[in-house]
């Protein structure tokens, strides 16, 4: 069995799980490969879409909601000839709802409907002074909470493997708690795009925050937004922890 796992990851979290599902599938025998979306060209794209047996889609939550590149990946994706089964996770940090679910809204209708999912409780990453989150950086505590996530993992894996449906999120209650978040985060997500801060007092022009954007919002020289902010904090948690 063969099975391929496209992931988008704002900070690490998806990316870690992505690899840890990969490498669960591995000892039970299965090949198993993940791709960034954000690097994947486009025609080694279209090879793993074909060539495996089951697809993987994995991405952090923002607001009960797909980050607004993952949505573009999916809607973007090439059509299939013949459908193959689809498993669906995501990252969050207490609840999502139906995190995992709302996927199947961006999903091309000749791909088959999700039949596995699984939502992955992480450490919040989220540690900016205007949002006052909870947030540690004691390295044990995050291992810990790490390394729980292998007990969804395994189940996961192998429901998958013995083609037994397994699905998180897909119920009525979910499907509620999710809207009660995503319906005020979609109606405010073009109003918020360009309030991103730049402190130029602190700025040293390294450019790595444009580097880093997945959405190319900021040009150089000096550093401006472009005002297509998708919200996934990259450019803020990378640049203070490296400069």
């Amino acid at each position: 069995m063969k099975i391929a796992i496209f992931f988008f990851s704002s900070s690490g979290n998806t990316w870690r799980i992505a690899k840890q599902i990969s490498d669960t599938f591995k000892l039970e025998g299965a090949q198993a490969n993940i791709y960034n979306i954000e690097t994947i060209p486009a025609d080694e794209l279209l090879k793993a879409l074909h060539k495996n047996d089951i697809l993987g889609f994995g991405y952090p939550i923002f607001g009960s909601d797909l980050p607004f590149r993952m949505k573009q990946f999916l809607v973007d994706l090439p059509a299939l000839p013949i459908p193959k089964p689809v498993f669906v996770f995501c990252t969050q940090w207490l609840f999502s709802g139906d995190g995992t679910s709302v996927a199947q809204e961006f999903l091309p209708s000749s791909y088959s409907p999700v039949k596995w999912s699984e939502h992955f409780f992480m450490p919040n990453n989220i540690c900016i002074s205007s949002i006052r989150l909870p947030y540690t950086n004691d390295q044990q505590k995050i291992a810990r909470k790490i390394q729980k996530t292998q007990t969804r993992i395994n189940p996961l894996v192998h429901a998958i493997l013995k083609n037994k449906t397994k699905k998180r999120g897909f119920s009525l209650i979910s499907t509620w708690l999710g809207r009660m978040q995503r319906k005020p985060f979609r109606k405010y997500f073009e109003h918020y795009r360009n309030r991103i801060g730049i402190d130029f007092d602190r700025c040293i022009s390294c450019n790595l925050c444009v580097e880093v954007c997945p959405m190319e919002n900021f040009s150089k020289n000096p550093i401006q937004t472009k005002g297509t902010c998708m919200y996934c904090l990259r450019c803020y948690n990378f640049s203070m922890f490296t400069t």
